[in-house]
């Protein structure tokens, strides 16, 4: 049974899903109601899940403030993506 056949074994909290539990912490700048603080819990994310997406989130824009400051050069081609930045 090749890979791509495999059934998805349903676990709560893959990483596929952490771009959507994370979505309301980067488009309210951290600012999450405790309902959706509860939502991203019932999603089967416990709060060692939860700081990890909080420090993606940081280093990647950390990341990326490093990259402006020192005028980093692009040398790869630009992928244009769905989302717009705030």
């Amino acid at each position: 049974m090749s890979h791509e056949s495999a059934p998805r074994i349903p676990t709560p909290a893959t990483i596929e899903d952490a771009p959507a539990a994370a979505q309301p912490l980067r488009n309210q700048r951290g600012h999450v109601d405790a309902s959706e603080g509860a939502a991203v819990k019932a999603a089967g994310y416990d709060d060692r899940k939860v700081i990890e997406i909080v420090l993606h989130g940081a280093l990647n824009t950390w990341t990326n403030y490093i990259n402006e400051v020192a005028k980093t050069e692009i040398d790869f081609p630009v992928v244009v993506t769905a989302f717009k930045a705030a």
